[in-house]
């Protein structure tokens, strides 16, 4: 009857309403999302970090040859003159005792003949020549007694040993000029910072560097950016990053070199939309190579 009647009307009034309501929603939605899209936020990327020496000491082998023995242990402090690296010396001492006996050869040989040019002058005419024999093997001798002292590698400054395994280096060869250890300032310390190419983002000196330690992520420590390396390289992780070493910000005691935690990267303002859409983006661009 009349009530069925009435029930759809208000029913079929309703839902048309809701529609209606449900339609604007929608583009109140979608022009707010396109709104919001071009708010400015600031570009944001995580990657690992760690702290390393500041201008610390590379110690290097002078010689050719084998590490006999490490006699100083990873974060250990030495003192200025301290022995920390030896080098295997037995071919050197052999060398250095065979030109002090012909050393020795040459100038008994020179004595012998200035006692006898006292009686015969014809001795005369060769001590020029055993003078400068002599002179030759004594010069021999010590560039020799200079390889031998070489074999013992001291510290040229005080400061804590960077180093990572004392057991690799006994029996391994170098070369000349070949780094093995290095003594640092704890009071002077960097971060690395290792940005996959994946994350990569613009960076300029100064640009705000934010640090949460694996130990302590509480209390985040402030950085800038110093210097970026030009080009990346592989990490020991086999990933392919740039390099950034920060500098810290503020007072306070200086981390101990070595530890880890993830730093925070600050780069240049951006729309919201590039921000949540970078990735996509950018695969796109090289996908299509524009």
């Amino acid at each position: 009857g009349w009530g069925f009647r009435l029930f759809v009307t208000i029913l079929g009034g309703r839902c048309g309403v809701g529609r209606f309501a449900f339609g604007r929603i929608r583009w109140v939605l979608v022009v707010s999302g396109i709104v919001l899209g071009f708010v400015p936020v600031r570009l944001m990327v995580l990657a690992p970090a760690e702290f390393i020496a500041k201008d610390s000491l590379l110690l290097t082998s002078a010689i050719a040859g084998a590490v006999r023995d490490v006699l100083v242990k990873p974060g250990e402090l030495v003192a200025v003159g301290q022995p920390v690296v030896l080098m295997d010396k037995t071919e050197f001492q052999g060398r250095y005792d065979v030109a002090q006996r012909e050393l020795e050869r040459a100038q008994a040989e020179l004595r012998t003949t200035e006692q006898a040019g006292y009686v015969d002058r014809r001795k005369k005419a060769e001590l020029a020549e055993l003078e400068s024999q002599v002179a030759l093997k004594m010069i021999e001798r010590d560039f020799l007694k200079t390889k031998l002292d070489q074999t013992q590698i001291s510290a040229n400054q005080s400061g804590v040993v960077v180093l990572d395994d004392p057991e690799k280096w006994k029996g391994r060869p170098v070369v000349v000029g070949e780094r093995i250890l290095s003594i640092a300032d704890p009071a002077k310390v960097q971060l690395e910072i290792q940005l996959p190419v994946t994350d990569a983002i613009s960076l300029d000196y100064g640009n705000e560097v934010t640090l949460y330690l694996d130990i302590d992520p509480l209390n985040p420590l402030a950085f800038s950016v110093n210097y970026s390396s030009f080009e990346p390289s592989l990490t020991p992780d086999q990933i392919v990053a740039y390099r950034i070493v920060a500098d810290r910000q503020g007072e306070g005691a200086p981390p101990r070199i070595g530890l880890r935690g993830t730093a925070k990267l600050y780069g240049e303002e951006v729309s919201l939309a590039y921000y949540l859409f970078r990735r996509p983006i950018t695969f796109i661009r090289q996908y299509l190579g524009v």
